[in-house]
């Protein structure tokens, strides 16, 4: 992982770099996807199932329900999916702004990094403040994982570049990585947390992270051990399913999400049922900074007299 003058694993994919007007040169935020257009955003979204054969609706019961399982590949985007996918992608920009390897701070923490002295990007904002906190909602069965895969899919250009290996930092060739975007459960203990994440990190870089941190450490060596493997590494977009199952009243969780986003940039998408809004009322300074980026609302679509079956007979 260290700045080098030659990459030591040449096979990897090359970053694939577009030309961004309010960004020129920012390697980071050149190497992702662009915020979609409204059209750009549904594409990226929409996932078809495979073509039923011929004389489907001829076949007999049996034969139909083997195919059921194709409609999990169905994801027809709406409105309001596109605007969340959009809106995200602002976060990670946003967030990624300030980290910019060209800045002299940022290489100063790469080299440090490399020789095993380690400190994370420390926040880098001059206005301060830094919580680019989202909040996804909805109730069980509304969408939000398949919604979350494709978003996925959009950021990691369809898995293709979950980790991005920069070639050249200044000027000067290298072997770095920045990580798109993490996503894991949420678990019931801030330990059990950051050892999620640090295993995430470990098999998207083959690195022994993990090993690091073990229970007996000290909380809080813990965490600034797993804020500066992420921070070092770019992620763009840290996304937490499943908040509700966080054991209540269980805060040091959310404490290090909010002090993650403040010290490194890093926005935090968390994803829950309604159930998990309520725990975050009873502390307005930790609603404030997880919901600071917006609070999405995937509720139960309603029922349109509109829709009319399908007219085609064959599909």
């Amino acid at each position: 992982m260290a700045v080098s003058e030659r990459d030591p694993n040449p096979a990897r994919p090359q970053p694939q770099y577009g030309k961004d007007a309010n960004y020129p040169g920012h390697q980071l935020i050149e190497a992702l996807p662009d915020i979609p257009t409204t059209e750009e955003a549904y594409e990226a979204l929409l996932l078809r199932p495979t073509t039923r054969p011929s004389g489907f609706r001829g076949l007999p019961t049996h034969r139909k329900l083997d195919l059921h399982g194709e409609l999990r590949l169905l994801f027809l985007p709406t409105a309001e999916h596109v605007a969340v996918l959009q809106k995200i992608v602002r976060a990670i920009r946003d967030g990624l702004a300030y980290r910019d390897i060209k800045d002299p701070r940022v290489q100063a923490a790469l080299y440090r990094s490399a020789e095993g002295k380690g400190i994370g990007l420390s926040r880098l904002n001059p206005t301060g403040g830094g919580c680019l906190g989202l909040l996804l909602q909805g109730v069980t069965g509304s969408g939000k994982t398949s919604f979350l895969d494709r978003l996925v899919a959009y950021l990691t250009r369809d898995g293709t570049q979950s980790v991005i290996w920069h070639r050249e930092i200044n000027g000067r060739r290298c072997s770095w990585p920045q990580i798109t975007c993490l996503r894991i459960q949420c678990q019931k203990s801030i330990k059990a947390t950051v050892a999620e994440l640090a295993a995430q990190v470990d098999r998207l870089l083959g690195t022994s992270h993990r090993k690091r941190l073990n229970s007996r450490m000290e909380t809080g060596l813990f965490l600034a051990l797993l804020s500066e493997v992420l921070s070092i590494h770019f992620v763009g977009l840290l996304i937490v399913e499943d908040m509700q199952k966080l054991r209540t009243p269980e805060q040091a969780v959310l404490e290090f999400f909010c002090d993650l986003m403040e010290e490194s940039g890093i926005p935090v998408l968390l994803v829950s049922t309604y159930k998990f809004r309520a725990t975050l009322t009873r502390d307005p300074t930790l609603l404030s900074k997880l919901t600071a980026g917006g609070e999405l609302d995937f509720g139960l679509m309603t029922y349109d007299p509109g829709w009319t079956a399908n007219p085609d007979p064959e599909n």
